[in-house]
């Protein structure tokens, strides 16, 4: 592997980990409602699959960068929702 996928590699392993670690943080308050709840556990499930997903996977296997980029469009989604 030369230096540059190794940069980026490292990169997106950090990046993923971050995010997963970020929406734990965000979603911490025991304060949410029912509704809010299967909310917060889906971006929490999605989040944390993006990072499992890239990091169970060598970054040029397509097909573990496809499934991580859907956890990701997913988690969006249910942000935006």
């Amino acid at each position: 592997m030369d230096y540059a996928k190794s940069a980026i590699t490292t990169r997106l392993r950090t990046d993923t980990m971050n995010l997963a670690l970020e929406v734990f943080a965000l979603t911490k308050s025991p304060d949410y409602t029912p509704e809010i709840n299967v909310i917060r556990n889906q971006v929490i499930r999605s989040a944390s699959s993006v990072a499992a997903n890239y990091r169970a996977g060598p970054i040029w296997n397509d097909s573990r960068l496809v499934l991580a980029s859907n956890h990701s469009h997913q988690a969006r989604f249910t942000l935006v929702v």
